[in-house]
């Protein structure tokens, strides 16, 4: 932040300071010696015929003791230029012409000279024009008017200085006090004193810092501003409000009160609680996390003059006009999203096409900006076109990372003003760092509308079917943005839903559909308010969304996974329905996720088995029992031993006509799927060697289809 000025003689400070002496500016008119009409003379018709535009409120800057900063740059003139048309664009005051001094009436006024901060004499046959501000202009070293070695001074104005006298040889009482009034309110409304209700200044200075750190701080274009930069753009406009007499007039001293602005225009603009709180000639700094201004003591954007500080302007007698800017918005709301999004299209919108191409940059912020990619460093807006987008593309590396925000917000340009909303967030969870099929599993029985997920850095899932289609919501308590990622996964492993900063904002469900709900390791432990009216457990899941091969849900796929499946088809009774009579148990059989349980499920546990490296073939041979009411004829058990080498890893042995399968992996199940008692299955099992599991992979529907038909056969 940089401290913007201090001063001892303020723009409009001679109104209250000069001494009440014959001749110069107080509460007593000056002496006048004789009753000739003073001849005033109109120097608007000279300029005019010079080509200056003089039919409203308007700067005119003087070079003259420049140095070379503005006038071997005439890039920077234009830019000062555009500071202050911005400004008095808004203003449709009429200010009256100042004469030079003549025989009969004569005044003089001082300024400070911006090279050198002495306080200098206007020169002999000084003038202003109708409706014309002359500001002077230049660069000196401003390190004596430093707050401290941190707040750095890096723009200084002040207005007229004293001595600022009149004086009238000839004329009448009244035609001095007219004279003398046209210098001090220029035929606007009471300047001065207690009932100060207006300003109009005729002079005045900006002195722009000349340090080395300050000129190549200086941004001088409308694009992103780049560590420690600063907008020049801002700080002239800062200055040229104070020479207007923001924070300075005694239009603005009469509206102090208890260290608040009172002005109806004000207070209908600001969006905090009673008046405007003040730091001296300054809007108070906490004001500008409420609400955009520039006209606090210290400055940490690149924004522009904004409508809370023209609303003080109009309170101090300025006469403001609406602004005809056209209204840009960011139409596209932020986002949640999971680092494996891809690229969001991000839009913003004006609301009138424009005449000619509008460019705004934008900023970006966060710790997620290394994240992303930008299709564009501005929205671009062709002529009669009023909507742009910009494309953010999200990097998905494979590093563990906490949740991360970016803010691309919209530069504050003098083309167009901004709207209710200038910029659009993007959160990201991390996808990495989680092995899905490794999550335990919550038991969805379990689950109310509060759940509270421990701090131990260890993820958790709940693995549900929707029992209607509702819309589910599960969102951190007590916290505004959660570091760590909540997220819905669909059948197909995509992340679903719209997501805030404190987790799973919606998703619409479709019932009968499997989901999982999984909460990433978080260190801080968290409860979550949860909305689903029908609950997770009014439904059994057949699906295991995060590993759909791990039919028991034990946390590893063997044969016993393939075996429970084959069990359900010899107990279906022709009925392929997750919820016909005769499915039991809470296994989940449908692999495939289609809300049947067929041969297909099975052997999508089998080719799992091939294309992850099974274990050797089982030894001995098996005893196998048709299954119930069937007269399907029971392969040969020699033939089977040889076709087993996709199910290796257990131990199977009949009894009673059942098959008892031991798991060599010997993995504790977990979830609800847990037991300590080895699965007992009727003993059909039938091995499918790898040339199916491999049919099964490829491409080409006839073998499938085939081995489909063998399996049907078989059981």
């Amino acid at each position: 932040m940089e401290s913007l000025e201090q001063r001892q003689l303020l723009a409009g400070d001679v109104l209250t300071t000069v001494d009440s002496l014959s001749g110069e500016f107080a509460d007593t008119p000056a002496e006048v010696s004789s009753s000739s009409e003073p001849v005033i003379r109109d120097l608007s018709t000279d300029r005019e015929a010079e080509g200056e535009n003089t039919s409203s409120v308007h700067f005119r800057f003087d070079y003259t003791h420049d140095t070379g900063f503005f006038k071997n740059n005439p890039a920077r003139q234009a830019l000062l230029e555009q500071a202050g048309q911005f400004l008095t664009d808004r203003l449709s005051d009429t200010l009256t012409a100042i004469p030079a001094s003549t025989s009969s009436y004569t005044w003089q006024a001082h300024y400070t000279n911006p090279t050198t901060g002495a306080n200098t004499k206007l020169p002999n046959g000084f003038s202003v024009a109708a409706n014309e501000i002359v500001v002077f202009v230049g660069t000196r070293n401003l390190q004596s008017l430093d707050a401290s070695s941190v707040q750095k001074t890096r723009a200084h104005a002040d207005g007229i200085n004293a001595p600022f006298s009149y004086s009238c040889s000839t004329g009448t009482q009244a035609q001095c006090d007219a004279f003398g009034s046209t210098l001090l309110t220029r035929g606007e409304g009471v300047t001065s004193g207690s009932g100060a209700n207006d300003f109009a200044p005729f002079v005045g200075s900006i002195s722009f810092d000349s340090r080395s750190e300050t000129v190549n701080a200086w941004n001088f274009d409308d694009e992103t501003l780049e560590e420690n930069q600063l907008r020049f753009m801002t700080f002239a406009q800062h200055e040229l409000a104070h020479i207007l007499g923001h924070g300075v007039s005694q239009s603005f001293i009469n509206r102090i009160s208890g260290g608040r602005f009172n002005g109806p225009k004000t207070d209908a603009a600001y969006v905090g609680s009673g008046h405007v709180p003040l730091n001296g000639a300054h809007i108070a700094q906490s004001v500008a996390s409420e609400q955009p201004t520039i006209m606090t003591a210290s400055i940490d954007s690149n924004e522009l003059f904004s409508a809370l500080d023209f609303a003080v302007l109009d309170d101090i007698g300025w006469q403001l006009t609406g602004d005809s800017r056209p209204t840009v918005n960011v139409t596209t709301q932020s986002a949640v999203v999971t680092e494996g999004v891809g690229s969001i299209e991000v839009t913003a919108t004006l609301s009138a096409a424009p005449s000619s191409t509008i460019t705004i940059p934008v900023s970006i912020t966060g710790a997620a900006a290394s994240d992303i990619q930008l299709s564009s460093t501005a929205f671009v807006f062709a002529p009669s076109q009023r909507t742009a987008a910009i494309t953010v593309n999200v990097t998905d590396d494979t590093a563990d990372e906490t949740t991360e925000a970016v803010t691309i917000a919209l530069n504050d340009i003098v083309t167009v003003k901004q709207g209710s909303t200038t910029d659009f967030r993007l959160t990201i969870f991390d996808d990495d760092g989680v092995d899905w099929t490794k999550v335990p599993r919550l038991d969805p029985a379990t689950i109310a509308n509060t759940l509270a997920i421990p701090g131990d850095n260890q993820p958790r899932s709940i693995v549900f079917r929707a029992a209607a289609s509702q819309t589910l919501s599960v969102t951190a308590t007590n916290v505004d943005q959660i570091s760590e990622a909540v997220l819905l996964i669909d059948k197909n492993q995509n992340v679903i839903g719209q997501y805030g900063s404190t987790g799973l904002a919606s998703a619409a469900l479709v019932k009968d559909e499997p989901y999982a709900l999984v909460f990433y390791p978080r260190l801080t432990a968290r409860n979550f308010s949860i909305s689903l009216p029908a609950g997770f457990d009014a439904a059994t899941p057949r699906t295991n969304v995060l590993f759909p091969q791990d039919v028991n849900g034990g946390g590893t796929v063997t044969e016993v996974d393939a075996l429970q499946i084959i069990n359900q088809l010899n107990l279906s009774d022709g009925n392929p329905s997750i919820d016909a009579p005769n499915v039991s148990g809470e296994g989940f059989y449908d692999v495939s996720g289609d809300k049947q349980i067929t041969a297909v499920d099975a052997l999508q546990v089998i080719n799992y088995l091939n294309n992850n490296g099974a274990g050797s073939e089982p030894t001995g041979e098996l005893t196998l029992a048709p299954a119930p009411d069937s007269d399907t004829t029971v392969p040969q058990p020699g033939v089977q031993t040889t076709v087993a080498s996709g199910l290796s890893g257990a131990d199977i042995s009949e009894s009673d006509g059942f098959a008892t399968a031991s798991d060599h992996h010997s993995e504790k199940l977990v979830g609800p799927a847990e037991s300590t008692a080895e699965p007992r299955v009727p003993a059909t099992l039938v091995f499918v060697d790898r040339v199916f599991a491999e049919d099964f992979a490829s491409a080409d529907s006839e073998p499938l289809e085939r081995e489909i038909e063998q399996l049907a056969v078989l059981l």
